[in-house]
């Protein structure tokens, strides 16, 4: 877990930049993917896109984790 916030942390992701924010959509996604969840990928503002991932195979949520990944100064 602290090696992923880690690297999470080092990959700058300014909000308004979708192409910056690339970085952390793909580390989040191949992680999700990894551990056997569906991820899907959702339009959003200018390239500013939204990640969704559940369960493979599940059938309804049993929890929701909402986050950002643009950087917050």
């Amino acid at each position: 877990m602290t090696g992923l916030l880690v690297e999470l942390a080092a990959a700058e992701s300014p909000s308004r930049d979708g192409a910056a924010q690339e970085v952390v959509r793909s580390i989040l996604r191949d992680r999700l993917e990894g551990l056997g969840f569906r991820v899907e990928r959702l339009e959003g503002v200018d390239g500013c896109d939204h990640l969704r991932a559940a369960p493979d195979g599940a059938t309804t949520p049993h929890q929701l984790l909402l986050g950002h990944f643009d950087t917050v100064w």
